[in-house]
């Protein structure tokens, strides 16, 4: 029996082999689809989970960092407060000193100024 002989009987097409032909093609085309389908569905449903374990990992991450940033951020604020103390309380220092070299040999810059000045004069 060869293909000729299926689709046709006595001569007529013979519809029932015909019509099992074509549901056998379509069932597959529709199988075909189905798998591709799935396997488009798994491939995005692997990137989401990719996707959802890099997002998690990264919260771990910044919850893990963020405490330690801002105890720098403070600790570095800190030092900083205590640098500017520390550089005013300098300051008051050297000017009590400058304070006192003035009152112990009772003269001012001005004073100084013309001093230099006298004995330019005096040598010229």
């Amino acid at each position: 029996m060869n293909s000729t002989d299926i689709l046709f009987n006595n001569g007529q097409l013979n519809w029932d082999a015909i019509s099992t032909i074509s549901n056998i093609i379509l069932v597959t085309a529709l199988v075909l689809v189905t798998l591709w389908y799935a396997w488009q569905v798994r491939k995005q449903t692997k990137s989401m989970e990719k996707g959802m374990r890099k997002n998690r990992i990264l919260e771990e991450i910044q919850d893990v960092l963020t405490p330690t940033i801002y105890s720098l951020e403070k600790e570095i604020e800190n030092r900083l407060t205590q640098l500017k103390e520390l550089d005013g309380h300098l300051l008051d220092k050297i000017k009590e000193k400058r304070e006192k070299y003035r009152e112990e040999y009772h003269f001012t810059k001005y004073e100084i100024d013309q001093q230099l000045k006298e004995l330019e004069e005096r040598l010229m």
